[in-house]
């Protein structure tokens, strides 16, 4: 399955891509964010927001079900709960951390910049920056990631898996 999702990806580069597919287990969404998707709907999945996942892909969004990006937040918590506070991989600068907790919970950059006391062109660079670090395309997949391996800054708790 990976090397025809590999291929899908490398056919068709810049075309926003969805997997529909009959299970619905967080990793088959963490897996989609993986390979690059910007949407993974399960067949169990009504069709009126069907429709508007894919339209809102096509504009440049992504779409995870709500219920499996929960789950991976509650693991992770879960995980990050009987990790400790471990050493951390150093990563994320302390400053694109503070970013990374806001990009989490679904803020906007606008929102950040109020929110950490900083101009929204410089919110906008952090984003660039962790997005090149942990190696995502877009803001939907730099949040997923952050909510599969924890704490990403320098010094803070380990990465947890979920």
């Amino acid at each position: 399955m990976r090397t025809i999702l590999n291929a899908v990806r490398d056919q068709f580069p810049t075309t926003p891509c969805a997997i529909l597919s009959d299970r619905t287990e967080a990793e088959e969404a963490v897996g989609a964010v993986s390979f690059g998707f910007q949407a993974f709907i399960s067949t169990t999945t009504p069709l009126a927001v069907v429709h508007q996942a894919l339209a809102f892909i096509m504009n440049g969004g992504a779409y995870f079900p709500r219920e499996a990006l929960l789950e991976i937040a509650d693991g992770r918590d879960r995980t990050r709960h009987h990790s400790g506070s471990a050493t951390g991989n150093g990563l994320l600068t302390p400053r694109q951390n503070q970013v990374l907790d806001r990009l989490r919970s679904g803020k906007s950059n606008k929102l950040i910049a109020r929110e950490l006391d900083m101009q929204e062109s410089t919110v906008k660079v952090h984003v660039r920056q962790i997005m090149s670090k942990l190696g995502a395309t877009n803001r939907t997949q730099v949040a997923i990631m952050a909510l599969m391996k924890g704490d990403l800054a320098a010094g803070g708790p380990e990465p947890a898996m979920a």
